[in-house]
């Protein structure tokens, strides 16, 4: 199993962070690897919510579905998805901080069979995202506390 955690401090509340990050209208604004992600079951995002996103794999694009596993406004959010063969699951965490928030998230990729042997590529891929995602999010709050549409 290949897991890794990622933190930033973002000068908003939990509240603006939280909502921001479980938009699905916003995904690719943050993540750039997603060029489409919509809510495909009906009523608000809850524990059981499936997403369904159209993303980039190097130049071609395919599609993917994730499974809300937890869901706990402006504290928590975790989604199941299948990358390749390989699971993985993402758990965000927004814990308020002075005049912010502190987002974490810990990744777990883990492959079965031959997809094993793609877990670490994998991981380090998503890490090397997650890194940037911070900062993109950080970003579009900047701009919200602006006044700025994020």
């Amino acid at each position: 199993m290949y897991t890794y955690t990622r933190s930033k401090f973002i000068a908003a509340d939990a509240q603006q962070c939280f909502d921001y990050l479980t938009d699905p209208s916003k995904m690719p604004a943050w993540d750039p690897n997603v060029i489409e992600s919509k809510l495909v079951t009906p009523g608000p995002m809850v524990v059981g919510s499936k997403l369904q996103q159209v993303r980039k794999q190097g130049k071609k694009e395919m599609n993917c579905s994730a499974d809300v596993i937890e869901h706990q406004p402006y504290s928590k959010h975790c989604v199941r998805t299948n990358i390749m063969g390989i699971n993985a699951t993402f758990a965000y965490s927004f814990e308020p901080e002075n005049a912010g928030t502190q987002m974490s998230v810990r990744a777990e990729l883990e492959g079965k069979g031959l997809a094993k042997l793609f877990e670490g590529f994998m991981g380090k891929m998503c890490e090397k995202v997650d890194n940037d995602i911070f900062d993109r999010i950080a970003s579009a709050m900047s701009t919200s506390v602006r006044g700025e549409k994020a």
